[in-house]
């Protein structure tokens, strides 16, 4: 589910950051390494609060990503039939590493914000551990085997752009493929600029996530878990988390500003359907009590509660 029309547009974005193809592809190979620290670390989670987050269409799922492996693996051999017919000038050493201007840290980290937008998805794994078989065993054998995967596939997918067209051309190309996110680029001016809002967002989830693991681990010591991961993988991961918001916010003040407000409207949600016990009666109708907007409201605010864990057999 990670592979997605992300990787025909990420790479501008990343190139354009990085500043340099051989910087960029290094960005592409850690945000595939960052990918799986997080994942261990929704691992544990998913295997010690064993609650679905959602749902799957396997269906569609696997025709979808078969397909789309299906294109880039025809990009990837046309970009090795392009590297033995000696069309890798732009791959040395000398020419790779070639920045005009040294980038700063801030463009940095917006650069993996762009290359994260295409491993997008690595988090869905969770929503479905209440009904996988043997979750301890095929959480980390699914994280194991389709990162690394998606990893190699997305760098030398760079690596054959970059032997079919110029860096310069690849920057001032809309989309690295004709893909149907093509309609797209017709609504939206800038969708760099929208890659690292939603990606913004995306972090600040995906850290508070990961903080639940080092919050479990001191409030519940005992609690049973059948992966457990080293406390150096979601510290080094918020290290890293807090290190790309904080440079992403200072390139970007006004679209992670944006981000982050629209995060915020989620607290008086939570204020008034969680943590407000004593709801009146009128506020209840008001709602919608029964039907439809009960439904709603279960929905929007329903919580896991993580005393009720299961068990994986050792």
């Amino acid at each position: 589910n990670i592979i997605g029309s992300g990787i025909f547009i990420s790479p501008k974005g990343v190139l354009e950051h990085a500043g340099s193809v051989g910087l960029a592809l290094i960005i592409w190979t850690l945000a595939g390494f960052v990918t799986v620290i997080g994942s261990l670390c929704y691992a544990e989670l998913g295997v010690t609060i064993t609650k679905s987050g959602g749902d799957y269409t396997y269906v569609k799922t696997d025709l979808f990503t078969a397909g789309k492996l299906l294109a880039l693996g025809l990009i990837i051999v046309m970009g090795f039939v392009q590297i033995c017919k000696g069309h890798y000038e732009f791959l040395k050493p000398s020419n790779a590493f070639d920045i005009q201007t040294a980038p700063e840290v801030g463009h940095i980290a917006l650069a993996f914000l762009q290359g994260s937008f295409s491993y997008s998805g690595w988090n869905f794994l969770n929503y479905v551990t209440e009904e996988l078989v043997d979750p301890c065993r095929n959480i980390p054998r699914a994280i194991f085997i389709s990162i690394p995967l998606v990893t190699f596939v997305y760098v030398f997918s760079n690596v054959a752009y970059v032997t079919a067209m110029s860096p310069q051309e690849l920057l001032h190309s809309g989309a690295v493929a004709v893909c149907a996110t093509s309609l797209l680029m017709l609504i939206i001016a800038d969708i760099y600029t929208l890659i690292n809002y939603v990606v913004f967002i995306n972090y600040l989830c995906y850290g508070v996530t990961v903080t639940a693991v080092l919050i479990l681990r001191w409030k519940k010591p005992n609690i049973s878990r059948p992966i457990k991961v080293h406390l150096l993988f979601p510290v080094a991961y918020l290290l890293f988390w807090a290190f790309l918001l904080v440079f992403s916010f200072y390139s970007e003040p006004v679209v992670c500003g944006t981000a982050l407000v629209i995060i915020l409207t989620g607290v008086p949600v939570y204020l008034l359907g969680i943590q407000w016990n004593k709801k009146p009666k009128y506020f209840n109708d008001m709602i919608g009590e029964t039907g439809a907007g009960n439904n709603v409201n279960w929905n929007l605010c329903q919580f896991v509660d993580v005393g009720k864990t299961g068990e994986c057999e050792k």
